[in-house]
């Protein structure tokens, strides 16, 4: 099981498309290192802060069962907005207007999206979202530069959400909270918003006059991926519907995770705590924010919750949204490899006596 996915068609758009293979990047350097990193920050927070572990359990061992399940389908109905998002972002772009290619049905494309999560789970610095592009160019034959370009589209429409919800949240918690953390995660969302914006301006100014300078190779996969950033920020209103339908999934499935554990935590600070932990899972220093979410989010919970408490909603939390994903990601990524060899040998032929 060496290669991320085995192409079902060959892709209409000449682009070379990355040679991904799973093994070789589960055994990289980047990957090995971005893991020590998320180590050092569960041993900086186990070594730090006095973990009552007894506690921790006993909270976790009487957790609502009903509860947990509500946390989980509200986590999982994500996949498959955050996929019709694709597809519009998709659409926005003219992808599905280039010769041969289909866009995947929401299914489809929910089970990219998934495989993605699992990617950036597993291996360092966000390669789940070339991987995304990946399927989506093999399997449906579209031009992978401008594939991506949706990708990075749906990376800012992301951080401007985020940072909405951060700014909102923080004012809300004024008065009932202690927000003393707020400053951090807003500061790093000003600086991720600042860096987004002047990258868009100045590929919307500078883009294609730079690209005329680039070897003709080149100049073609950057207009591509232009066409493909820029294109799919059409319709925003409605793409900023979606987005926010997608945010309130994942406040509510948090909010299911501390009802379970019999915990009513304020609506305004789980708001911000899912916030930074979108925010910390953008930053793509751990696989799946591993690690650095863990670190950030418990310490926004304390300000309503005791250590224990705090610490028990987040590793119930995390043991959905990153355990669950790799678990399942495996199966999903085994299924669908095996599925891709069975239809190349059938392709191919028997084997000649």
């Amino acid at each position: 099981m060496d290669k991320l996915a085995q192409p079902t068609t060959e892709p209409q758009d000449a682009d070379k498309l990355p040679d991904v293979s799973l093994k070789r990047r589960l055994l990289s350097a980047p990957t090995l290192i971005s893991f020590a990193i998320a180590a050092a920050f569960v041993v900086f927070m186990v070594t730090r802060v006095r973990i009552d572990f007894a506690a921790m359990w006993q909270y976790i061992s009487h957790a609502n069962p009903l509860f947990l399940v509500l946390a989980v389908a509200f986590y999982y109905a994500n996949f498959p907005l955050r996929a019709y998002r694709w597809l519009v972002f998709l659409r926005n772009a003219g992808v599905d207007r280039d010769p041969g290619v289909r866009l995947p049905s929401v299914f489809s494309a929910a089970q990219m999206c998934y495989l993605g999560w699992f990617t950036n789970a597993v291996t360092g610095f966000r390669l789940g979202d070339v991987y995304r592009s990946y399927l989506l160019a093999k399997e449906n034959r579209a031009s992978f530069p401008r594939t991506l370009g949706t990708l990075a589209a749906e990376h800012v429409v992301d951080i401007v959400v985020v940072f909405l919800a951060l700014v909102l949240s923080s004012v809300a918690l004024l008065g009932r909270a202690s927000p003393e953390k707020a400053p951090v995660f807003i500061g790093i969302g000003v600086a991720l918003l600042a860096a987004t914006a002047a990258a868009l301006v100045g590929m919307r100014l500078l883009g294609l006059r730079m690209a005329k300078r680039l070897p003709v190779p080149l100049a073609r996969l950057y207009t591509l991926f232009h066409e493909g950033t820029l294109g799919s920020l059409r319709q925003l209103p409605w793409v900023l519907v979606v987005s926010l339908a997608v945010w309130c999934l994942e406040v509510a499935h948090l909010y299911m995770v501390a009802r379970a554990l019999g915990f009513d935590v304020d609506l305004s600070l789980l708001f911000f705590a899912t916030a930074a932990a979108a925010l910390l899972i953008i930053i793509p220093i751990t696989p799946g924010g591993l690690g650095l979410v863990e670190t950030g989010v418990a310490g926004v919970l304390t300000l309503a919750l005791a250590p224990p408490a705090a610490l028990s909603v987040i590793l119930l939390d995390r043991s959905i949204t990153y355990v669950s994903v790799v678990i399942i990601g495996s199966g999903l990524f085994l299924v669908r490899y095996l599925r891709g060899r069975r239809s190349a040998g059938r392709r191919a032929g028997p084997t000649p006596r």
